[in-house]
């Protein structure tokens, strides 16, 4: 099972390979994006970028150096004329800067980088929505050799789709969340991880996701937090109690979803204990979250996939003591015992339980 880390900065290169990364990924932010509507990746505006393509050959200079492939992220829809043309622009000074493969999720840019790139890795992002073998089988006709499986998918519907996409896609790589993973809701529909208009003082919200991660930052706009922990404390919006009512013809109806909630727990980060059961599907790319993160905390998360990695070749039939050696790990790690509010899967909470019975 490979590694794939995200990476913002030239210097992260050489550490994030050190600790274990298997493979970088990243994208690009430059001032032609702000002429049109849209942008090319979904974390475009968050700093979380490289700065220019100049920098982009360098950290591709340093990885190859290394023996370690980078891809460059694509992820956005492209709904626009002028939007998908500049796509095109960043694909092709991408692949002159070097980088070794794509992850995109509109589907005329993945066609059209197969047809460009045939050499290239293509990656067909969790944004393309692939909830089933059918969606997995098309974005392989289209060119993809990898799939980044949704992260909303419970480990359940994930063993379907993998065992599924076996016969009707046999040569199609699977990659799946495992760190920093935030949200268990329907991640590529969502419409809190896209900007959110204006805020209360009138300015535009450069981060594209925090809003919907931590809302207690921005106070009058969804809480209002008193005090710092508050501040990042607060629930995200798609898991708060809300109300949802239908709209247009069946409004009349008047029917309501009172404290809807999804999963059993409120915040969702880790899903490491995963892995034991992604070996077994075949899945073969582990992928961390975290572009504009700190350097150390990517480093953490590659040092700790990496861990888990070896101690799943050693007791790759028993999750009982695969998960105990985990939590040690994170422990020794992070400096903090694994908790049940960062687990992605309720069911591994369920197992665990049954290990203190």
């Amino acid at each position: 099972m490979r590694i794939t880390a995200p990476l913002d900065k030239v210097e992260e290169a050489r550490p994030l390979i050190e600790a274990g990364a298997d493979e970088l990924y990243c994208g690009v932010s430059h001032p032609g994006w702000a002429r049109v509507p849209g942008s090319p990746n979904l974390r475009f505006r968050s700093g979380a970028n490289l700065k220019s393509f100049e920098e982009l050959r360098a950290v591709t200079s340093a990885a190859s150096g290394l023996g370690v492939p980078v891809l460059f992220t694509l992820n956005a829809a492209c709904h626009f004329a002028e939007t998908s043309r500049l796509a095109l622009e960043d694909m092709d000074r991408a692949a002159a800067s070097g980088v070794n493969g794509f992850i995109i999720s509109d589907q005329h840019l993945l066609a059209e980088a197969r047809r460009r790139y045939p050499d290239r890795a293509l990656t067909a992002s969790s944004f393309c929505n692939c909830f089933n073998s059918e969606s997995g089988a098309l974005a392989a006709e289209l060119g993809a050799g990898r799939l980044v499986l949704p992260r909303d998918l419970t480990l359940e519907e994930t063993a379907k789709v993998c065992n599924k996409l076996k016969e009707k896609a046999p040569g199609l790589r699977l990659e799946a969340f495992v760190q920093n993973i935030t949200c268990r809701n329907v991640n590529g529909y969502c419409r809190c991880h896209v900007p959110m208009g204006r805020f209360p003082g009138g300015w535009r919200t450069p981060l594209r996701s925090l809003a919907a991660m931590w809302p207690g930052l921005f106070p009058g706009y969804f809480t209002a937090p008193k005090t710092r922990e508050e501040r990042f404390s607060a629930e995200p919006p798609c898991l708060m109690p809300y109300r949802a009512r239908l709209s247009g013809v069946l409004q009349k109806s008047e029917r309501t979803i009172e404290n809807f909630r999804m999963g059993e727990e409120r915040v969702l980060g880790c899903a490491a204990c995963g892995i034991f059961h992604f070996k077994r599907l075949g899945i073969e790319y582990l992928k961390i979250v975290g572009r504009g993160l700190p350097t150390t905390h990517k480093v953490q998360d590659v040092k700790f996939l990496a861990g888990l990695r070896g101690i799943l070749d050693e007791c790759s039939e028993d999750f009982e003591v695969f998960s105990k050696r985990a939590r040690v790990l994170r422990e020794n790690i992070y400096g903090s015992p694994c908790m049940p509010t960062d687990c992605h899967y309720p069911c591994m909470l369920k197992a665990r339980a049954g290990e203190r019975r």
